[in-house]
């Protein structure tokens, strides 16, 4: 089922959190909606599902317009943070609470009979569980079970709330991965809000990102990545370095690390002479073992920190000149890593993104 919502501006205690969002799901899409705590995820959320009244604007489920009807006739599940199963169910009768009032009065102390809740407790490795109580369950199952009980009336869009933030990293990446799998056996679209950009990334069709109650931009992850919207939306993300730059002729862009060739989106979109910044990624720039007195015509810098993830690190090196940039860089192998002190070369592959500079840059005013 589609989602759209058109100019939706909802808040609490009078002010707006909502100011005025725009947006479309896909029918079976998954689309992550990602920003920092205050951006009004979950009161999007909230709206969509009917428990929270907008101040303005539509919301549209399959083309039909259901702002103001209640949350049971809108077909969508939801998956809250906590889960809220009900703790003196057991895990089937927890499952069939999503079906019809009249089947779940017809199987009586048996749930795991009916077919529909087999199917989803077979689905979501959870058949040898059918008898277990809540406090019986682990986090994990908890949310497997969250997620069968809302799929039970077969809704075609289920709304997910933030409901792995409570799991410990590796059970929440194995728990992220089976609901995710489930939705897309069931041929569900979902919803789901999170502050966790590797989550919505790694999960989701499309991405919209919140900012101040609006879309700052709603694109696949990897457009999302590597071609943000503005600087704003770049730092959200993560893992990138913002440069100061200048457009040389609408198809490359000076910095202090050289002249690189633009992508094409940034290319069609900034003039010549413009002020921008460069979205510079770990995974793009190059390191190489430098003399102290540097070389002719190769960005020359220190490291100063080295972040190791296990099976690669992010060197930190900071630029020589006034104010130098600080710029990350993946290094290919841990081995040999450099460490803090070390001098250094840089180099940029490939074509790089430019946004366009806030106005203190643009006139060319130190930030």
């Amino acid at each position: 089922m589609s989602l759209r919502t058109t100019g939706l501006r909802a808040g609490h205690g009078g002010a707006d959190v909502l100011d005025g969002v725009d947006l479309v799901a896909r029918e079976g899409e998954v689309l992550a909606v990602l920003g920092p705590s205050g951006s009004g995820k979950s009161t999007l959320l909230r709206v969509v599902a009917g428990l929270h009244r907008p101040t303005a604007g539509a919301v549209e489920l399959g083309g039909r317009d259901v702002t103001a009807e209640p949350p049971e006739r809108r077909g969508v599940g939801l998956v809250p943070q906590d889960g809220a199963l009900f703790t003196h169910l057991d895990v089937a009768a927890n499952t069939a609470f999503g079906l019809p009032r009249r089947d779940r009065l017809r199987l009586g102390r048996r749930p795991e009979r009916h077919p529909r809740v087999a199917e989803l407790l077979d689905l979501l490795g959870l058949a040898d569980l059918a008898r277990r109580m809540p406090h019986e369950l682990s986090g994990g199952q908890q949310q497997r079970v969250a997620l069968a009980r809302a799929l039970a009336p077969r809704p075609r869009l289920v709304l997910l709330d933030e409901p792995f933030s409570a799991l410990d990293a590796g059970l929440r990446n194995r728990v992220r991965d089976d609901v995710v799998a489930a939705l897309r056996a069931q041929g569900v679209g979902a919803l789901l809000v999170t502050h966790d950009q590797d989550e919505a990334l790694q999960c989701a069709d499309r991405v919209a990102v919140l900012h101040r109650g609006r879309v700052a931009q709603l694109s696949p992850p990897r457009e999302l990545w590597e071609e943000p919207a503005d600087a704003w939306t770049a730092r959200f993300l993560g893992g990138a370095a913002l440069v100061a730059g200048v457009v040389e002729d609408g198809a490359a862009v000076r910095t202090a690390l050289g002249a690189h060739p633009l992508r094409p989106v940034a290319a069609a979109a900034l003039p010549r002479g413009a002020r921008v910044e460069v979205v510079l990624r770990a995974e793009q720039v190059g390191l190489e073992a430098a003399p102290a007195t540097g070389t002719a015509g190769a960005p020359a810098g220190e490291v100063v920190g080295v972040r190791y993830l296990g099976h690669t690190a992010v060197a930190q090196v900071r630029l020589d000149g006034p104010a130098g940039p600080l710029v990350a860089v993946r290094l290919s192998s841990v081995v040999d890593a450099p460490t803090a002190g070390d001098r250094c070369h840089l180099a940029v592959h490939g074509r790089v993104h430019a946004v366009a500079a806030p106005p203190e840059l643009r006139e060319g005013q130190p930030r």
